[in-house]
């Protein structure tokens, strides 16, 4: 009986040890996120489109999951905006897409863990840096402004408290900048 609990130790630990853990990672950025939320979908788990949520843990638009895949295996994946088909992406004709049905590819390692690259929602690639524009404004009525004017700082511009400064350009001592 002793050798029976042995083999079925070591059996239950080789089989652990064939699995990699494996983190799917979609930039969202460039996408309005559907209210039923961002999901992934794959030969991994029957291709539902509702069942793998995935979460945006920091709120900066790159959505993820990780599940325990078995390792030295290959598997095809789509991200999916919403929980249903026809909100997911295609990659027909794209480098990263399968031909036939335009799927997303991975091949397990023999690594315990492994994290995709990031891309962009319906991309190969990462998406594209998105520029902000952003307008400071600053209502000075209330104080009494310094002969140096009106400044504002921030890791946007170094923090050199003289480098950026805001204008009163019409005269309501609302000082501003672009």
């Amino acid at each position: 009986m002793r050798y029976f609990y042995s083999l079925l130790f070591f059996y239950t630990f080789s089989l652990q040890a064939q699995m990699t853990d494996v983190t799917f990672l979609v930039d969202m950025n460039t996408q309005a996120i559907s209210p039923n939320g961002i999901h992934l979908a794959g030969s991994f788990q029957a291709w539902n489109p509702s069942t793998s949520m995935m979460s945006d843990n920091d709120a900066d638009g790159v959505y993820e999951l990780t599940l325990t895949l078995d390792q030295d295996s290959t598997y095809e994946y789509k991200f999916v905006n919403g929980n249903e088909w026809g909100s997911d992406e295609s990659l027909f004709g794209s480098d990263c897409g399968t031909p036939v049905d335009g799927n997303r590819t991975l091949t397990t390692g023999l690594d315990s863990t492994m994290i995709l690259d990031l891309v962009c929602f319906g991309s190969c690639d990462p998406c594209p840096a998105v520029a902000q524009t952003l307008t400071f404004k600053l209502d000075m009525s209330l104080e009494t402004v310094s002969p140096f004017g009106v400044h504002v700082a921030g890791d946007f511009q170094g923090w050199e408290p003289s480098a950026t400064e805001l204008l009163d350009e019409d005269g309501d001592n609302v000082y501003e900048i672009t």
